[in-house]
């Protein structure tokens, strides 16, 4: 189980774009993630439940990867993240 927490920089916080961004590139991996923000959680691979999130800007994101390539996921989100300016 791998965990990555990742701060939101962009003024509108989480939104269509870059959520979809994160559901296409992580649909790529054999692994289970969740994702939170407060108290609320989503699977990391669904649209609707990344956007009940309702995360703005300077939330603080957290990824939770289980499974067999979770190292891979981890990675790629981990890259992802600050390239589509989230």
């Amino acid at each position: 189980m791998i965990c990555l927490d990742y701060v939101i920089h962009d003024e509108q916080g989480l939104h269509v774009r870059p959520i979809s961004k994160i559901v296409f590139a992580l649909m790529e991996y054999n692994c289970r993630v969740r994702a939170a923000c407060a108290d609320v959680s989503a699977d990391g691979k669904d649209i609707m439940e990344l956007m009940s999130l309702n995360a703005g800007k300077g939330d603080k994101l957290h990824f939770l990867f289980d499974g067999p390539q979770e190292e891979a996921a981890a990675e790629a989100l981990r890259k992802l993240l600050p390239e589509i300016g989230l």
